[in-house]
C-alpha cells in the first residue's frame, strides 16, 4: 500500500506539471511571473539573457517552442491517463472481490489447498495393473499359434528379414528384446514375465520398476505381434503405459495427460466414425446396424 501510494503522488506531481505546461502553451508562450513560484537558476539566467525583462507587463517572454516540452507533456498525459484508469482498475477490484471470495469459498472451502490426485492416481496404477495383466495373459494362450516357429507370421523369419536388411539402426527402428531371442520360449517367457509385472503394480511393489518393465515387454509384443497386434487398442495401451509411469513420478502432470489422452480417443473415435463417408452415422442409425 506505501508503494501504491508513492506512484500516485508521484503522479499528481506529474500531472500538475503538464497541466502547468498546458497552461504556458495556451497564454502564447509567455510565462506569469508568479512571485510565490520557485525557478532555478539556470532558467532564470537563461530566459533573461535570451530576452530583456519587461516590468510594465509583468511578464518573460518564452523563447520559441522546444521539442523536447511537448514531448514531455505528451508523456506526463500518458502516465496521467495510466494513474486514472489504474484506479478505477483498483475501485474495480475492491468491489468484486468479497464476491468472488465467497463464490471460491462456497466451491472450494475457506482453505483452499491445490489438488494432490493422491487417492485417484493410486487407484488408477491399479486398475492399469489388471488391464495389463489380461493383455499378456491373453496374448500368451494364442502366441504360438500366431508368431511361433509354428505360427502365422513367426517372429524368427521378422528377426532375420530385418537383420538382413538393416544394420545397428534396426534395434532403433524395431526396439524389441526378441533381437536378444526369439524362439518360442523366449515369447513365453516375455507374456509370463508381463503377467507377473502386472501383478507386482497391482500390488503396489516397485511400481515405477514395474511399468517400465511391462513398457518395455508389451512393447516388444507390439512389434513382434506384426499384423496381430496393430489395433487401436494396442497403441493406446502403449501410450497409456508411457503416462501411467510419468503418472508415478509426477501426479499432476500425469494426470493431466490422462486427460488429454482421454480426450483424444474419444474426439478421434467420432472424427474417423464421420469421416468414413458411411451416411448412417450422420443421421444416427448405425447402432441400429451394430
Amino acid at each position: 500500500m506505501r508503494i501504491l501510494r508513492l506512484l500516485g503522488a508521484l503522479l499528481e506531481e506529474a500531472h500538475g506539471r503538464s497541466r502547468r505546461l498546458q497552461a504556458v502553451s495556451r497564454s502564447g508562450g509567455a510565462i506569469s511571473c508568479d512571485p510565490n513560484r520557485r525557478f532555478s537558476a539556470r532558467s532564470a539566467i537563461h530566459h533573461v539573457g535570451r530576452t530583456s525583462f519587461q516590468r510594465r507587463r509583468g511578464q518573460f517572454p518564452d523563447p520559441e517552442p522546444r521539442a523536447w516540452q511537448g514531448l514531455l507533456a505528451r508523456a506526463v498525459q500518458k502516465i496521467a491517463w495510466f494513474r486514472d484508469h489504474f484506479r478505477i482498475g483498483l475501485r474495480i477490484h475492491r468491489g468484486v472481490s468479497p464476491a468472488f471470495y465467497r463464490l471460491s469459498a462456497l466451491l472450494w472451502g475457506r482453505n483452499p489447498e491445490p489438488p494432490r490426485y493422491n487417492l485417484v492416481s493410486f487407484l488408477f496404477l491399479r486398475l492399469f495393473g489388471l488391464i495389463y495383466l489380461s493383455a499378456f495373459i491373453s496374448f500368451a494362450v494364442q502366441a504360438q499359434g500366431l508368431i511361433g516357429s509354428h505360427g502365422i507370421l513367426p517372429v524368427t523369419e521378422l528377426v532375420d528379414a530385418v537383420a538382413s536388411r538393416y544394420g545397428p539402426e534396426r534395434f532403433f527402428l524395431i526396439p524389441m528384446v526378441f533381437w536378444l531371442d526369439a524362439s518360442d520360449f523366449a515369447i513365453q517367457a516375455v507374456c509370463w514375465a508381463g503377467a507377473g509385472l502386472s501383478m507386482l503394480l497391482v500390488f503396489n511393489l516397485l511400481p515405477r520398476l514395474s511399468l517400465f518393465l511391462l513398457y518395455v515387454l508389451y512393447l516388444s509384443l507390439f512389434y513382434g505381434g506384426q499384423t496381430f497386434m496393430n489395433f487401436q487398442w494396442d497403441t493406446f495401451l502403449l501410450e497409456a503405459g508411457f503416462i501411467a509411469l510419468l503418472l508415478s513420478c509426477a501426479t499432476t502432470p500425469g494426470i493431466w495427460l490422462l486427460r488429454w489422452l482421454l480426450f483424444r480417443f474419444m474426439f478421434m473415435s467420432g472424427v474417423v466414425k464421420l469421416l468414413s463417408g458411411d451416411p448412417n452415422w450422420w443421421n444416427l442409425s448405425a447402432l441400429s446396424y451394430h
